[in-house]
């Protein structure tokens, strides 16, 4: 689904002219489409369709549908900022409001950083729904500083969620190894049309 819906999307953005032009601190030489993350997020969809089905089976998970949730709310305000060029104060409030939305209303947050030798077991206590604050800003905006080169943040992302999806399987966790994994074939479609030539960019969405 990624894969077609990548070449939509691009066709959109060149429409409303969500374009990155060139410039001194940039590496491409020809302006180039963004709202990739657009793409892959539509791809997303199948799969968030499939989990939560599943899901509803079972009882609905807080936290899976705080995080879709929060997901769509991102990947709106990653699009509005790709078109007109958000500032940093809005997106910042933005961001705090989708992960306030995850930890309170999903009760999401790293409680322990795991096992350390003769330290044991690390719990975070009351610091850590400030440390999941911390973690989803500095990753969300990491990932989003290294999409300066071709492929550089989707390959990373790519590799980042397989591991992590094999990761959930084998800790018994087949939800989030679906989403990961799914998340992971959705940027891998993308991934196509951006490395090693950029017809597209991922962009803050």
């Amino acid at each position: 689904m990624s894969v077609f819906s990548t070449p939509l999307v691009r066709y959109l953005a060149i429409r409303m002219g969500c374009i990155d032009q060139p410039g001194q601190r940039k590496v491409h030489a020809e302006p180039t489409p963004r709202l990739g993350g657009v793409a892959f997020a539509l791809a997303m969809a199948a799969v968030t369709l499939i989990v939560l089905v599943a899901l509803a089976c079972g009882g609905v998970n807080r936290g899976i549908v705080s995080y879709l949730v929060g997901a769509f709310l991102l990947v709106m305000l990653g699009a509005a900022d790709d078109a007109r060029r958000l500032g940093w104060k809005v997106k910042l409030a933005g961001m705090l409001v989708v992960i306030s939305l995850v930890v309170f209303g999903g009760d999401v947050a790293i409680r322990q950083i795991g096992t350390y030798g003769t330290l044991g077991r690390i719990n975070l206590g009351l610091w850590g729904i400030p440390f999941t604050y911390l973690c989803v800003i500095g990753v969300t905006n990491a990932i989003n500083l290294i999409d300066g080169l071709n492929g550089l943040a989707g390959g990373t992302s790519l590799v980042a969620l397989v591991f992590m999806g094999v990761a959930a399987y084998l800790s018994g966790d087949p939800t989030l190894a679906c989403l990961c994994l799914g998340l992971a074939g959705s940027v891998g479609g993308f991934l196509i049309y951006n490395f090693p030539r950029g017809r597209i960019f991922m962009g803050d969405s």
